[in-house]
């Protein structure tokens, strides 16, 4: 298995430094890094962007990160370093914060943030010179969910072509039975405590049947079709705070629907994918095949 990983990775570095090398001026020309740039009002509505070495390219793709955090914290700065590594590529990367989830606030007003910041990014873009056209969403956990439901929901209204999503750790069916009583948040009630901003819906176990249709609206699962993205799976077996049957169902109904995608589980690790080094290689391998599949 290390021959074939060593193999796959070769192939990549070698896909990589070709090209760069048939792209002019790729090596002399200067990137283009915008920090805390807004895209709305709110001091949340904010991103860093890395626009490559201009180059003879007429299009460019756009790779995106929405971080994880519960929907109620985390930061974009996780993902600079990857985006500053991987626009030598010639990729523009980005990276974005959101609104958080609060009683004015709920993951619809997410999507909306996340279309916002593909047209600031794509409008800055074109005035600097880069025709993007294209957008890989990544994320992780809340991060991933987010990614999952805009591209499973919003491709036909994103200013770019949504071509891929790439979800680790992400929750995908919120009427999972793993998620709702067996989660180590704590039981039902607070789980729906946390959730509530999330779906725009108060509900604790007494009216759970009025939730449930809030709670499946918000579910990526319930949207996939023959025309859904390729999507890349990555998901730990152990993980106790998204369980793994949410990923095993993001499978299925995307092989049902006949989706291109690839599911990566991770027998040894949790929410952090952080016990299974060489899954995590493959994993690496097989985003950076997305990117130079979809992207490049």
């Amino acid at each position: 298995m290390f021959l074939f990983f060593k193999k796959i990775i070769s192939i990549i570095v070698s896909l990589s430094l070709f090209v760069t090398g048939i792209i002019p001026g790729m090596r002399f020309a200067r990137r283009i890094e915008m920090l805390e740039y807004s895209y709305g009002d709110s001091a949340n509505q904010v991103y860093d962007v890395v626009y490559p070495a201009r180059s003879a390219k007429k299009e460019y793709g756009l790779l995106l990160y929405v971080h994880g955090g519960g929907w109620v914290g985390g930061e974009k700065d996780s993902y600079l370093s990857s985006c500053r590594g991987l626009s030598k590529f010639g990729v523009v990367c980005a990276t974005m914060n959101y609104r958080f989830a609060d009683e004015n606030t709920d993951c619809y007003d997410m999507l909306d943030d996340i279309e916002s910041a593909i047209a600031q990014i794509t409008k800055v873009g074109a005035e600097k010179g880069y025709n993007i056209t294209k957008v890989l969403l990544a994320g992780s956990s809340a991060g991933a969910h987010l990614s999952l439901l805009y591209a499973y929901t919003r491709a036909n209204t994103c200013p770019i072509k949504v071509v891929a999503v790439y979800s680790r750790s992400g929750p995908t069916d919120f009427m999972d039975d793993n998620f709702l009583f067996h989660n180590v948040v704590g039981d039902f009630n607070t789980v729906a405590k946390c959730m509530e901003d999330v779906i725009g819906f108060h509900y604790t176990i007494d009216n759970f049947e009025e939730a449930k249709p809030y709670l499946k609206k918000a579910s990526p699962v319930n949207y996939i079709t023959k025309d859904s993205v390729p999507t890349l799976i990555c998901h730990g077996k152990l993980d106790d705070l998204i369980p793994f049957s949410n990923s095993v169902t993001l499978d299925k109904k995307l092989t049902e629907c006949g989706v291109k995608h690839d599911y990566i589980p991770y027998p040894n690790s949790d929410h952090t994918l952080g016990d299974d080094p060489l899954i995590s290689a493959f994993a690496d391998v097989m985003f950076f095949k997305y990117i130079f599949d979809y992207l490049v």
